[in-house]
């Protein structure tokens, strides 16, 4: 499971009071989508063991995840886009996603609107050195 995140389906987005947001429907989207892909959504919270088990050690870790809010903040377009690149496989394995006319200006609004501080996704690294 990833961090805070509970649900199959949760986006692990972690809003700041951001349920029922535009912003939380569109990283569900997203989420879905790649679920119905196949794609492992949580590979960043088992690289210790891929490590071990692949015989490279105890990998150095380290998390980043992009934050922020109000009406400059560029994490609305890229939510967004991502959507946008992602609609074809959407449409394919069946995920509903929020309209994508205006999606970057009505996540942004709804966004300032709502006084949210958002969270991007957890991005997870991890590297080791083979004696």
């Amino acid at each position: 499971m990833c961090g805070p995140c509970r649900a199959p389906a949760d986006p692990c987005l972690r809003p700041s009071r951001a349920g029922g947001s535009l912003w939380a429907e569109a990283g569900r989207a997203v989420i879905q989508t790649f679920l119905g892909a196949g794609v492992h959504v949580r590979m960043g919270r088992m690289l210790l063991s891929a490590f071990m088990e692949a015989g490279l050690g105890v990998p150095t870790l380290m998390e980043e995840s992009a934050i922020g809010g109000g009406s400059g903040y560029a994490g609305y377009a890229w939510l967004a886009n991502t959507l946008r690149s992602l609609e074809p496989l959407s449409r394919k394995v069946g995920v509903a996603a929020p309209d994508l006319n205006g999606l970057t200006e009505r996540i942004r609004d709804d966004a300032v609107a709502r006084q949210l501080m958002v969270w991007g996704p957890p991005l997870v690294g991890a590297w080791a050195t083979k004696a």
